[in-house]
């Protein structure tokens, strides 16, 4: 069987079908998946590509090592599984972390928050983290189709395998996507190569120094944006969000234009200094109204601000210390040790604490 679409028309489709489609448009080969809801469905979906050899494996490991089998020999390959099956597939995952891939290989995983149809509850950004393998992760059906091309490209780009991160609500929608023709991007020539793809100590030590390096490459990557895949919605300055996948749907449903936006579609690794640029922006004579309440931490910050704009009312504009009733200020650690960092937060913690309770 054979899904013929017309590539000038927008489709809906589901996010399992979202991931099929965007397997089949980058041009798999071959998918090898283990079944649990909610990935299931991506794999019974890919099964209707006669492009695509598919079957279902004993478990996660084996489904993993199949998959990067064909991608050892040169054809691009997905494998889907849910959340608890990523523990099975361990294993493999973190030495493929290492040795790399030759075509592109995706690993589609789908996290059951709440329990729906598991007997646990996990979060897979922190195999991704541990294995230190790029993670994307789509907040709808049409960017599960637009990431998982995009999966193939960077996993070649950066000699990686990419996970794309699912949630249920995610994997359970439909939105209106466009389609694309497939790529057939041919079979990729098979160089042999035992120190990239055989991870004995001596030749995963020196591996260890590349995978180090190649994060590096992918925060510069991401920092710069990703192509796209992390973007940022400024809008109200009053508040800030840093979300991805289903929760960037929350907040805009919940904030619309009241709230600046920082929506991660790769989650792994994060852009730092994008995310503190965008924390922390800078106070403008524009942002102060008669009822801007101003907290700084040191007192001779609050002089500087009271100094600095005109908007500002002394009434409003407090050390936090002097609004909270402690007797100590909190010192600002900038420049300072490690230790000086950590005896802030412990202070900041309590003088919020406090903050809390006289707010409300």
């Amino acid at each position: 069987m054979e899904l013929k679409f017309d590539t000038s028309k927008t489709y809906a489709i589901a996010l399992e079908g979202g991931g099929a489609k965007g397997a089949y448009e980058a041009g798999v080969t071959v998918v090898a998946s283990y079944p649990g809801t909610p990935s299931t469905e991506i794999t019974k979906n890919i099964v209707k590509y006669d492009e695509i050899y598919a079957e279902w494996a004993p478990n996660e490991k084996v489904a993993m090592e199949a998959a990067f089998g064909a991608s050892l020999a040169g054809r691009r390959s997905f494998c889907g599984m849910k959340h608890v099956g990523l523990n099975v597939a361990a294993d493999p995952l973190f030495t493929i972390s290492y040795t790399g891939v030759n075509a592109g290989m995706v690993i589609g995983v789908a996290d059951d928050a709440g329990m729906h149809s598991s007997q646990n509850e996990q979060d897979s950004r922190h195999y991704a983290m541990g294995s230190k393998t790029m993670m994307l992760e789509p907040s709808d059906s049409a960017e599960c189709l637009e990431y998982t091309k995009k999966a193939f490209e960077l996993s070649e780009k950066f000699d990686t395998p990419v996970i794309i991160r699912l949630t249920t609500r995610v994997a359970h929608s439909r939105s209106a996507a466009p389609v694309a023709d497939r790529v057939d991007n041919g079979l990729k020539e098979y160089v042999k190569n035992p120190q990239k793809y055989v991870m004995m100590p001596a030749n995963a030590k020196g591996k260890h120094v590349v995978v180090e390096q190649r994060i590096l490459d992918q925060i510069a990557y991401c920092e710069e944006g990703a192509e796209g895949l992390n973007t940022v919605e400024y809008n109200s300055k009053k508040i800030g969000v840093i979300t991805s996948g289903i929760c960037y749907q929350y907040a805009k449903e919940v904030y619309g234009e009241e709230a600046s936006i920082l929506k991660l579609g790769m989650v792994w690794p994060l852009p730092e200094k994008m995310i503190k640029d965008f924390a922390s922006k800078e106070l403008k004579n524009d942002d102060i109204t008669e009822c801007t309440l101003i907290l700084t931490m040191e007192r001779k910050q609050k002089e500087k601000v009271l100094a600095n704009f005109e908007n500002t009312h002394i009434e409003n504009v407090y050390a936090l210390a002097d609004f909270v009733d402690d007797e100590l200020e909190t010192l600002d650690p900038y420049g300072g040790n490690l230790q000086s960092y950590g005896l802030c937060y412990e202070s900041l913690h309590k003088s919020i604490e406090k903050l809390v309770n006289i707010l409300n």
